[in-house]
Parts: structure tokens; sequence; C-alpha cells
């Protein structure tokens, strides 16, 4: 016995193109999932058509990167600080690292800050 299975050709993902897509784009830097993990691929994220590649992978970064605001960043390294890591190893890191990092360790900075006294503890 033979399975036939209809085939869904791939589109460009650019604006309103739908011309059939020659470029798949697959997110290298995402956490793997379960599926991924056993079958040894990634996810597709985005498709283009030989005219829109770069417009694509443009549109699929600003989605799909990790880029960590300057103030958010600032935040995290206080954090860090706090529970003893050095200011000068901090700015040094990429801002991946210093986003793993505070996922790892940074739930514990309110451990290592000063107790703010309230009026009523000190009278």
């Amino acid at each position: 016995m033979i399975n036939i299975t209809k085939l869904y050709p791939d589109i460009c993902k650019y604006n309103s193109c739908l011309k059939r897509a020659v470029y798949k784009f697959i997110n290298t830097k995402q956490k793997d999932t379960l599926v991924e993990i056993l079958t040894k691929t990634k996810a597709t994220i985005g498709y283009s058509c030989e005219h829109h590649v770069e417009e694509v992978n443009k549109l699929l970064k600003e989605i799909y990167e990790d880029n960590v605001d300057k103030q958010d960043r600032k935040t995290m390294i206080e954090s860090l600080m706090k529970v003893g890591l050095y200011k000068k190893l901090l700015d040094s890191l990429k801002d991946e690292k210093i986003n793993a990092l505070y996922e790892l360790i940074g739930w514990a900075a309110p451990v290592f800050e000063k107790p703010k006294l309230t009026e009523e503890a000190e009278a």
C-alpha cells in the first residue's frame, strides 16, 4: 500500500508577497523543546522567496532575538552585584549571558539587601 500526502508549498512571509519560498529560517539560539531534542530538528520560524530574504531575516530577528533594553541590563547587573559578582566582570559579558545569569541567580538578590527599617521598628 502506498500512502499519498498532499504537499503544501511554503510561501514568502514578507507582507503580501505570497510567492513560493526558496529559503527557510531556523532559530538556532532558542532553547530546545523536548520534541526538537528527540528528533534532532529545529523549529522553522519563517520562509521567504528569493526577493525578500533580507527583509524576512530582519523581521524575524526583531521578533526572535533577545535584545535586552539598557535599563533592564542595568537592573539585572545591580541585582547580580548584590549576590557578589563584580561589576567589571558583568560589564564585559554580552546581554544573553547577563540574562542567563540573572535567570539562574537573580532571584537571590533580595536576600543580600540590607533590611529597611520602618519608623515603627525603630520606635
